[in-house]
C-alpha cells in the first residue's frame, strides 16, 4: 500500500479489493523516445525505449523481452523485431529506406506486461512522419463534414439524479478527434434554462439540477440537437468542490427520503491506494482529503463506495506532489559554430534542491524536424496520455507553466475523456492474455516474405560503446 488510510479498519476490504483488481493491470508502462519527430527517407530514425514501472514510474526489469513494431496510416505492420530488455532500458536504430512511403506511422513497443487484456491498449506508441525532404514536411487535413461532428455529454461522478445540482461536462470533435468549439443552451421542458460555451478543445462544463419529471434538450448554435443522459430518481452523487495545495474538498449528496447510511471514499493513484475515509450521510457530506497523503504526483481517482461496498461514483482529479525532480541544463557559450564542440551540464535535484542520480536523455536537432504543435515527452506520457483511454489533442497544454488556466482546463479533461459511469458487475471473468517474454527467432514481416530489394526497413542494436543520452 503507497500511503496512509484516514479511518482504516472499515476500509480494509476495500484496500485488499483494489490492490487485488490492480495487480490484474499492465504492470508495466512503455515510453519510445525517438531522435526526432520527423525523418526523411535514407536515414537513420535512432530510438530509447523506458521500461517503468506502471504504478512508481522508475525504471522496471520485470520483462525481458521488448516487442517494436512500426505500423503505417492503414493500420498494418510493415516491420518489427524483439529486442532484450537491460535494466528496464532498450536501444537502438531503424534505417528508413529511400523506397520507404512517405506519411505518418507509428512505433509501436510493448512487452508481456505492458498492455490490457483485451489488447487493444498499448501504453507505448510514438507518432513520427517520414517525408522525401524536410521541405516536403506539410500537413494537409480534409475538412470534416457536418455528419461528422460528435457532441457528447459527461455528468460529473458517473449520473444525474434528480434533485441533487449537477455539474455536466461536454466535449466536441470531428470524426478525427480533432476538438471543435461549440455554444448552445440547454432547454427544460422546450424552455431555455442556461447558455454554454466550449471552454478549451471543444470542452466546457455548466451547472444545473436535473428534475427527472422534465425533458431536457441541448440546442446547439450549430443546429444539433442532443437529448440529455437519463435522469436517475433517487441515488448519490460524487462532486468536486475546490481543490488547492493542502486540499481535495468533495462533496457527497444523496435524495431525500433514503435512510443514514455509511459511505466510503477511496483515493488511489495508478492502482494503490492512498487514503480513505467513513461517514455517516443523512442529506450530504463533506470529504476534505490532504493532499500530503499522496506521496506521487499523477491523476488519483476517489471513489465512492455505498454500505455495501459496492462503487457508485468516481471523480479523478490530478495531484501535484511536492515531490518532483527539477532538471536544468546549461551550454558552454550562447553560439556556435558548424562543427563546433558543445559542452552540455546537466543538473538534476529534488524538491529539495538536493542532487538526484538520473537516467536522462537529450535529442539534439533542427527545429524543422519538430512536432512543433503538439510536443510529447515522457511527462505526459507517464502522468496524462498512458493513463485515461483515447488520444489527448496537444497534451503538453496541460503542463505547461505558460499557460494559467492549465489546471482548471485538465480538470475538463478528466471530467469528460476520463470519465466513467458504475455498473455492477460479478460476472466479470478474469481472463489474461499471455504474451511470451522469451527472445527468440529474427525480424518478421506480417503475411509476407521480403526479397532484400524490397526491405523497406532495416533495424540494429547501438554499438556497445557507443553512448547516447536523449530526452524530450
Amino acid at each position: 500500500m503507497g500511503g496512509t488510510l484516514c479511518a482504516q479498519n472499515p476500509l480494509d476490504s476495500l484496500v485488499t479489493r483494489t490492490i487485488h483488481t490492480a495487480s490484474k493491470l499492465p504492470s508495466e508502462l512503455i515510453y519510445i523516445q525517438t531522435s526526432k519527430d520527423v525523418f526523411e527517407t535514407g536515414e537513420d530514425l535512432w530510438f530509447k525505449v523506458y521500461q517503468m514501472d506502471a504504478r512508481y514510474l522508475n525504471l522496471s526489469g520485470a520483462s525481458q523481452t521488448l516487442y517494436l513494431q512500426v505500423i503505417n496510416e492503414k493500420d498494418s505492420i510493415v516491420w518489427q523485431e524483439k529486442y532484450p530488455v537491460e535494466n528496464g532500458i532498450v536501444r537502438g536504430h531503424v534505417y528508413l529506406s529511400k523506397d520507404l512511403p512517405h506519411g505518418d506511422y507509428f512505433l509501436e513497443a510493448y512487452t508481456s506486461n505492458s498492455f490490457y487484456r483485451d489488447t487493444t491498449s498499448l501504453s507505448g506508441i510514438r507518432k513520427i512522419r517520414v517525408v522525401g525532404e524536410i521541405s516536403d514536411n506539410k500537413i494537409t487535413k480534409p475538412a470534416d463534414s457536418k455528419k461528422d461532428f460528435r457532441f457528447e455529454t459527461y455528468p460529473e461522478g458517473g449520473n444525474l439524479i434528480s434533485g441533487i445540482p449537477a455539474r455536466l461536462a461536454f466535449k466536441a470533435t470531428d470524426r478525427r478527434g480533432n476538438p471543435l468549439d461549440v455554444s448552445g443552451t440547454l432547454y427544460e421542458n422546450g424552455q431555455p434554462l442556461t447558455d454554454f460555451e466550449s471552454r478549451h478543445d471543444g470542452m466546457g462544463v455548466f451547472v444545473f439540477t436535473p428534475l427527472d419529471n422534465s425533458d431536457y434538450e441541448i440546442r446547439l448554435t450549430s443546429g444539433e440537437v442532443y437529448d440529455l443522459p437519463g435522469i436517475h430518481p433517487q441515488g448519490i452523487s460524487l462532486s468536486l468542490i475546490q481543490q488547492n495545495d493542502e486540499y481535495v474538498e468533495f462533496a457527497v449528496r444523496q435524495s431525500p427520503g433514503i435512510p443514514h447510511r455509511n459511505v466510503y471514499t477511496l483515493g488511489t493513484m495508478r492502482g494503490i491506494p492512498y487514503c480513505g475515509a467513513k461517514a455517516v450521510i443523512k442529506d450530504s457530506v463533506i470529504f476534505k482529503i490532504p493532499v500530503k497523503e499522496f506521496t506521487a504526483r499523477g491523476i488519483a481517482e476517489f471513489t465512492l463506495f455505498d454500505e455495501n461496498f459496492r462503487p457508485v461514483a468516481e471523480r479523478l482529479v490530478f495531484v501535484h506532489s511536492p515531490k518532483r525532480l527539477y532538471i536544468t541544463a546549461e551550454v558552454d557559450k550562447k553560439s556556435y559554430m558548424v562543427r563546433n564542440k558543445v559542452e552540455l551540464k546537466l543538473k538534476v535535484t529534488d524538491e529539495e534542491g538536493k542532487p538526484v542520480s538520473a537516467n536522462l536523455g537529450v535529442s539534439v536537432f533542427d527545429k524543422a524536424y519538430a512536432e512543433a504543435n503538439y510536443p510529447v515527452n515522457i511527462e505526459t506520457h507517464s502522468l496524462l496520455s498512458s493513463q485515461i483511454r483515447g488520444n489527448i489533442h496537444n497534451p503538453y497544454y496541460y503542463f505547461n507553466p505558460k499557460n494559467e488556466d492549465r489546471g482548471e482546463v485538465l480538470d475538463l479533461l478528466l471530467m469528460t475523456q476520463g470519465w466513467r459511469r458504475y455498473v455492477q458487475n460479478d460476472n466479470e471473468k478474469d481472463e489474461l492474455k499471455v504474451l511470451s517474454d522469451r527472445l527468440e527467432g529474427i525480424q518478421t514481416i506480417k503475411n509476407k516474405k521480403m526479397r532484400n530489394t524490397e526491405q523497406l526497413i532495416q533495424v540494429s542494436g547501438a554499438d556497445e560503446n557507443s553512448t547516447f543520452v536523449w530526452a524530450d
